[in-house]
């Protein structure tokens, strides 16, 4: 697996410390130079650009893998499904039964402002390998495997917080990835291609971005409405990208620098898009990073992860950071470990009021934090004197108090 030259450095909130890595002679003399970010024969990244970190956020309350996240309207991140191990020997794959054994159906959600977990509405079946997707105010659990391959899609009410049955996938089954569309529709991708729509609320067969797909590609939707596709596994993790803008049609995009599958593939809110370790070989784990520059359609190496991880929720919160929750590691068991990417040119610095609160929301959603501080918080009942009058002030005494100190100014005596 290729490595990334990265300067030591350390993150607040118990960050992973980034290691310089020994690349020979030719890093040697790269890093002196002033580059950082160097992987021999890839991109670069200036170093005059301050390096994305990785912080460690608080465990998930149990290992899971084969997991898949979204980030709910609120911010908090919602995990659903997955594997609770996958203890096997380096390269095999477990029994059907102990696949499904293992599976779950729970959920937890994670709440950024308080670095906590907190239990969720349980799906109506275990299932793992699924893709998770929000539509609207809605979230949608898709595919996966639990007692068999599942075609099966399950839609989380809000307001009941108890998840619903739509209708199934006509034909695709097991192993889903999927996105939404910015008409709202969803796309899923697996061993077939089908698109769903909220209206009818019936899928459809579309064609695949390949005739014969791999195992595990990712899949997102860029922020002028294309949809990517990218990765996947054929014997070995392969580079591959395609790109549509029309669902069914499909062009080849700029490849990947490694090749990778079952990775976190999302599109940032700066519009970049972010391929987060996945797997190579059949259960070798990787830990680099890629970053799309969508200006100018380049691939570049960016912080690696803490660790080897493949099979793992990935979702861009509401503050620009990506949450990186469990997943595959080396020695093919399943992690509760949590890390966040964050990168200073990539953060919103929007803010909405919401419940006497301001919150951090995707860039264009809100307003200035300031702003934001100025007309949101509880119902100010303190009151000052001011010209003779009282008037609400955050900083004030009691209504009665004030009106008892507080009288009109004395006029000014009247002089012949």
């Amino acid at each position: 697996e290729p490595q990334a030259l990265t300067t030591a450095r350390t993150a607040p909130h118990s960050a992973w410390r980034v290691e310089e890595t020994k690349m020979g002679i030719i890093g040697a003399l790269t890093a002196a130079c002033g580059v950082v970010g160097v992987t021999m024969g890839s991109p670069v990244r200036s170093a005059m650009q301050e390096e994305p970190v990785w912080t460690t956020a608080a465990s998930l309350p149990s290992p899971r893998g084969y997991t898949a996240a979204a980030t709910l309207s609120n911010g908090s991140v919602l995990v659903v499904g997955g594997t609770s191990t996958w203890s096997v020997a380096e390269g095999a794959e477990p029994t059907a039964e102990a696949k499904f054994a293992s599976a779950l159906a729970s959920t937890v959600r994670y709440e950024p402002s308080t670095n906590t977990w907190h239990e969720g509405p349980s799906l109506s079946a275990p299932r793992y390998d699924l893709c998770l997707t929000r539509y609207g105010d809605s979230i949608a659990a898709i595919g996966g495997i639990g007692s068999g391959s599942l075609n099966t899609m399950e839609v989380l009410d809000l307001a009941t917080n108890t998840w619903m049955r739509k209708a199934p996938m006509s034909s695709l089954k097991g192993a889903t990835h999927c996105t939404t569309l910015q008409d709202g529709q969803i796309l899923a991708i697996g061993t077939s291609c089908e698109l769903y729509s909220p209206v009818s609320q019936t899928w459809k067969s579309v064609t695949c971005p390949q005739s014969s797909m791999p195992t595990s590609p990712g899949v997102t939707t860029l922020q002028n409405g294309t949809v990517m596709s990218a990765g996947g596994y054929n014997s070995v993790g392969i580079t591959d990208v395609h790109l549509s803008s029309t669902p069914g049609t499909w062009t080849k995009g700029k490849p990947l620098l490694y090749g990778r599958w079952a990775m976190g593939l999302v599109t940032l809110q700066s519009g970049d898009v972010l391929a987060v370790g996945g797997g190579h070989a059949a259960a070798t784990p990787i830990k680099t990073v890629e970053l799309l520059n969508i200006k100018d359609g380049t691939w570049s190496y960016t912080t690696p992860l803490p660790a080897e991880i493949h099979a793992m929720a990935v979702s861009v919160m509401n503050n620009g950071s990506v949450l990186v929750a469990g997943g595959r590691t080396t020695g093919s068991s399943v992690t509760s470990a949590v890390h966040i990417y964050t990168d200073a040119s990539q953060a919103s610095t929007d803010y909405r009021c919401e419940a006497n609160a301001c919150v951090q929301v995707p860039t264009g959603e809100g307003v200035p934090k300031e702003e934001c501080d100025r007309v949101c918080g509880p119902p100010i009942d303190k009151y000052e004197c001011v010209g003779g009058r009282c008037s609400r002030s955050a900083n004030g005494v009691d209504k009665a108090v004030c009106e008892q100190i507080c009288r009109p100014a004395d006029p000014a005596p009247f002089v012949l």
